[in-house]
Parts: C-alpha cells; sequence; structure tokens
C-alpha cells in the first residue's frame, strides 16, 4: 500500500463529504493501520448527519472507503472511519460499561446482561475483560437482540 493510495483516498473523501452537503473537512486524516487496512480520520464542523444513528454512517462510509481503497490497491483493504473522534469515545464507553458489568458481576456473584450491541461492539468488551481472571463474557441471543452476558468465575 503505497502514499499515492492513501493521498487519493484522502481526495476521495473530501469530495464526497463536499458533494454530500456536508461542507468542506476542516481535517482528512488517511493512515495506514497495519499491512493491509487504513484508517480515514474527519473532522468536521457538524458531524452527526455524517455518523449517524449509533455510529450507522460511519461503517457505511467505511464500506465505501474500502471499495475505492481496494480497486485502486488490485486488493483487498480494510477501512474504518471515524468523524471528530466518536468511534475512539464509543469505545472508551463500551469499555467503561465492561468494567461496570464485571465489578458488579463479581460484587453480586451473578450474570450481568448487557444491552444489545452490534458485533463490533460486542468484540470491544470481550476484549475489554478477556484477560481479567475473575469474569467470562459470552453472547447470548440472536441479531439484532444480541448482547454480552458477563458472569463471575467462582
Amino acid at each position: 500500500m503505497d502514499q499515492e493510495i492513501l493521498q487519493s483516498l484522502a481526495e476521495f473523501a473530501r469530495s464526497l463529504l463536499r458533494i454530500g452537503m456536508f461542507g468542506d473537512p476542516e481535517r482528512v486524516d488517511v493512515t495506514k493501520d497495519g499491512e493491509k487496512a487504513m484508517r480515514v480520520d474527519v473532522a468536521l464542523h457538524d458531524a452527526r448527519l455524517v455518523i449517524g444513528p449509533n455510529g450507522d454512517h460511519l461503517r457505511a462510509w467505511g464500506e465505501v472507503f474500502e471499495r475505492f481503497a481496494s480497486k485502486r490497491a488490485g486488493l483487498h483493504i480494510a477501512v474504518t472511519m471515524d468523524a471528530n473522534n466518536y468511534r475512539w469515545q464509543n469505545e472508551e464507553r463500551l469499555r467503561e460499561i465492561a468494567r461496570h458489568a464485571a465489578k458488579e458481576a463479581m460484587f453480586t456473584r451473578s450474570s450481568v446482561k448487557l444491552q444489545p450491541m452490534n458485533a463490533y461492539e460486542r468484540r470491544i468488551v470481550h476484549a475489554e475483560l478477556a484477560l481479567r481472571p475473575d469474569v467470562h463474557t459470552e453472547s447470548d441471543g440472536e441479531d439484532p437482540n444480541r448482547c454480552v452476558v458477563v458472569k463471575p468465575l467462582v
């Protein structure tokens, strides 16, 4: 993955945001995020429509950018998008929810069922608690109501 692909994706992102009536982005940063992955970070005056409910639009934007980058590179490139640090803040919130659920499970010595989450959000919760020796996590239910259950190991 070369610098030309990073630059062309940045310009493509700027153009789409401009065409989409979101205004000129204050910042568009495209960086490598591993061997076959890229990250698009944008700063906008008002990013609510770009983010969408629960970050759904960010995932859709990421898919569009992924197709663009993959076509340019001639191989599959995974692309994630963030706007105004929404993803980072949401990931931090999910980690905090996971830590709180683990404390509650240990204190009450019973399972704690979290709200339904998409696969990406569940993975963050599982990863946050994976190295804890005092709790176990598992996913329960069917999409779109699939959730994480935190269980004490006592």
